[in-house]
Protein backbone atom coordinates (compact mmCIF):
# COMPACT_ATOMS: atom_id res chain seq x y z
CA UNK A 1 0.00 0.00 0.00
CA UNK A 2 1.31 3.52 -0.87
CA UNK A 3 0.23 6.61 1.06
CA UNK A 4 -0.32 9.61 -0.76
CA UNK A 5 1.61 11.32 1.64
CA UNK A 6 4.37 8.81 2.74
CA UNK A 7 7.11 11.64 1.74
CA UNK A 8 6.52 13.77 4.57
CA UNK A 9 5.94 10.98 6.98
CA UNK A 10 9.32 9.72 9.10
CA UNK A 11 12.01 7.27 7.21
CA UNK A 12 11.15 4.97 9.75
CA UNK A 13 6.90 5.04 9.22
CA UNK A 14 7.66 3.98 5.51
CA UNK A 15 6.51 0.73 4.20
CA UNK A 16 8.75 -1.85 2.11
CA UNK A 17 6.22 -0.26 -0.89
CA UNK A 18 7.00 2.95 -0.03
CA UNK A 19 10.85 2.55 0.82
CA UNK A 20 11.01 0.85 -3.11
CA UNK A 21 8.61 3.83 -5.06
CA UNK A 22 10.95 6.16 -3.86
CA UNK A 23 14.38 4.41 -4.65
CA UNK A 24 13.17 3.99 -7.94
CA UNK A 25 11.73 7.12 -8.52
CA UNK A 26 14.89 8.43 -7.65
CA UNK A 27 17.29 5.57 -9.49
CA UNK A 28 15.03 6.77 -12.61
CA UNK A 29 15.93 10.46 -12.84
CA UNK A 30 19.67 9.45 -12.63
CA UNK A 31 18.99 7.44 -15.56
CA UNK A 32 16.79 9.71 -17.41
CA UNK A 33 20.18 12.69 -15.64
CA UNK A 34 23.43 10.11 -16.29
CA UNK A 35 22.13 7.20 -18.77
CA UNK A 36 25.46 6.50 -19.49
CA UNK A 37 26.88 5.87 -16.27
CA UNK A 38 23.79 4.08 -14.92
CA UNK A 39 23.48 1.87 -17.91
CA UNK A 40 25.12 -1.15 -16.47
CA UNK A 41 22.86 -0.69 -13.43
CA UNK A 42 19.93 -0.03 -15.70
CA UNK A 43 20.72 -3.75 -17.99
CA UNK A 44 20.92 -5.73 -14.38
CA UNK A 45 17.92 -4.09 -13.51
CA UNK A 46 16.09 -5.54 -16.27
CA UNK A 47 17.51 -8.98 -16.32
CA UNK A 48 16.31 -9.93 -12.72
CA UNK A 49 12.68 -9.70 -11.39
CA UNK A 50 13.51 -10.11 -7.81
CA UNK A 51 12.60 -7.06 -5.94
CA UNK A 52 15.40 -7.94 -3.13
CA UNK A 53 17.57 -8.15 -5.59
CA UNK A 54 16.14 -4.30 -7.54
CA UNK A 55 16.51 -2.77 -4.39
CA UNK A 56 19.66 -4.17 -4.06
CA UNK A 57 21.09 -3.36 -7.67
CA UNK A 58 18.93 0.21 -7.82
CA UNK A 59 21.00 1.50 -4.07
CA UNK A 60 24.13 -0.14 -5.48
CA UNK A 61 24.21 2.15 -9.03
CA UNK A 62 22.98 5.59 -6.75
CA UNK A 63 25.57 4.69 -4.41
CA UNK A 64 28.86 3.73 -6.85
CA UNK A 65 28.45 6.82 -9.36
CA UNK A 66 27.71 9.49 -7.24
CA UNK A 67 30.79 10.97 -8.17
CA UNK A 68 30.53 10.13 -11.27
CA UNK A 69 27.02 11.95 -11.45
CA UNK A 70 28.42 15.09 -9.02
CA UNK A 71 32.10 15.18 -9.62
CA UNK A 72 34.11 17.66 -6.66
CA UNK A 73 34.94 21.19 -8.73
CA UNK A 74 38.72 21.41 -8.42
Amino acid sequence: MIRPDFESLQLSEWTDDEVFVHLKKTFDLAVGAHQDVMEPYVTMLVETEDRDAQLSIMRTGLRSTINQRYPIAR
